[in-house]
């Protein structure tokens, strides 16, 4: 039993050395660049737009491996003479062996570098990638399942280099940019996570406003139930315009399920520093967030802000914490548990507190309701009678702002200087 074994083995040993020998030896006879007419024709007979390709490599075992260098793909009819996409250069490998043998791709990373990609939305509305997606037919026939299996697809990673991004709308007389845009993932496979880091910069031409962003995050999305996860969420924006100022970083674990429309930030954590003509903020807001947009509902639980404020001689700080509640659709917002510990300053006048509510807001009624109102404040300056005047207040209050009228109801008052 055990000759045959291996006169088998040595039979399917010595097919495998065969066709790999064969494969290496056509590829070395083989110069790719001699086709370059015929992918270039293949191209325009399907888009009806010119490919250009400059030096095409390819290598051969262990890892068939094709490199491309100074490609462009022309541009829509009435969008100009200048290329629509041009790639500096661009790679992929796959494992002859796996491929060969089980059908299984096992890609290394697909890197592009040097991308200069423009888009563009004439005065009409036509965008210049329009006719390159063909809408789907609902009549058409479902396809066929390949021999390849998306779970047997294992690629190493993307890595995007030095890429410029540019979308011009000429209806809106827009233009907006990403410049430096760096693209780095893990390895791409069905069900698994992947790490994914990017850095770009983002520029508005109109608005005078320009970003740096930096995210970082792992991925697991699954296409079947819809749902996906980003652990380890870093997102860092240091945005500047005219005279305005934004430095912001976020921290969270995010969760989503696209059939429910739910998103659950977890451990959020955001700080912010912002500046404009005579005004600054910063500020540091924790929370887990629970939005569900099919109910349209909003949730903040365990919300605590800590802040800062300044516009020229008046400033406030403080710490506001609560639990809250928002309802997209009725336009109203509830905190339960508010609770706002501040200090303010303003020329001679000083203020200092705690003010404890529960508060319910309709933002189309503009109507404010503060149940169970507790204030224990102190205000001291040369424009308080005294030098300095406590005041304690508890009850219940209600504002009207289209009234401009605030009613206190079961409630105290009480002041001493």
């Amino acid at each position: 039993m055990a000759k045959p074994l291996k006169i088998f083995l040595a039979v399917v040993g010595a097919v495998v050395v065969l066709v790999v020998g064969a494969v290496v030896i056509a590829a070395s006879l083989f110069d790719p660049n001699d086709y370059r007419g015929k992918i270039t024709e293949a191209v325009k007979q399907q888009t009806g737009r010119d490919l250009q390709l400059g030096d095409i490599k390819l290598s051969v075992f262990p890892w068939l491996k094709v490199r491309l260098s100074d490609v462009s793909f022309s541009n829509a009819p009435g969008f100009g003479d200048a290329p629509m996409a041009q790639i500096k250069e661009a790679a992929v490998g796959v494992q002859l062996l796996p491929l060969l043998l089980d059908k299984k791709v096992r890609a290394s990373s697909v890197t592009l570098d040097g991308l200069r990609l423009e888009l563009a939305k004439n005065a009409e509305g036509v965008t210049n990638w329009a006719e390159l997606i063909k809408p789907e037919d609902p009549n058409a026939p479902p396809e066929q399942a390949g021999p390849i299996k998306m779970e047997d697809v294992d690629i190493a990673g993307i890595t995007l280099t030095d890429a410029f991004v540019t979308y011009r709308d000429a209806q809106t007389q827009q233009v907006y940019r990403l410049e430096k845009l760096n693209l780095a993932t893990g390895a791409l496979k069905p069900g698994k996570p992947m790490d994914i880091d990017i850095t770009l910069k983002a520029i508005g031409e109109a608005q005078k406003l320009s970003a740096d962003i930096v995210f970082s995050s792992t991925v697991m999305a699954d296409l079947v139930t819809q749902r996906a996860t980003l652990d380890a969420l870093k997102l860092s924006l240091k945005a500047q315009g005219e005279g305005q100022t934004l430095d912001l970083t976020l921290a969270a674990n995010v969760a989503a399920n696209l059939q429910t429309q739910a998103v659950d930030l977890d451990g959020l954590k955001l700080n912010f520093k912002a500046a404009m003509k005579d005004l600054s903020a910063e500020g540091l807001l924790v929370g887990r967030v629970l939005a569900d947009m099919s109910k349209q509902s909003v949730d903040v639980d365990g919300l605590k802000l800590d802040f800062k404020t300044k516009m020229k001689d008046q400033s406030a700080e403080g710490t506001l914490v609560g639990d809250v509640l928002a309802d997209l659709a009725k336009k109203s917002v509830s905190v339960a548990g508010l609770k706002l510990d501040f200090k303010a300053a303003m020329k001679d006048l000083a203020a200092q507190g705690v003010l404890s509510t529960n508060l319910k807001a309709g933002l189309d009624s503009k109507r404010y309701e503060l149940a169970g109102l507790n204030l224990d404040a102190t205000a001291t300056g040369a424009a308080v009678p005294g030098g300095k005047q406590a005041l304690k207040r508890s009850g219940n209050a209600a504002y009207d702002g289209t009234a401009g009228t605030m009613k206190f109801s079961e409630g105290r008052i009480g002041a001493a200087g």
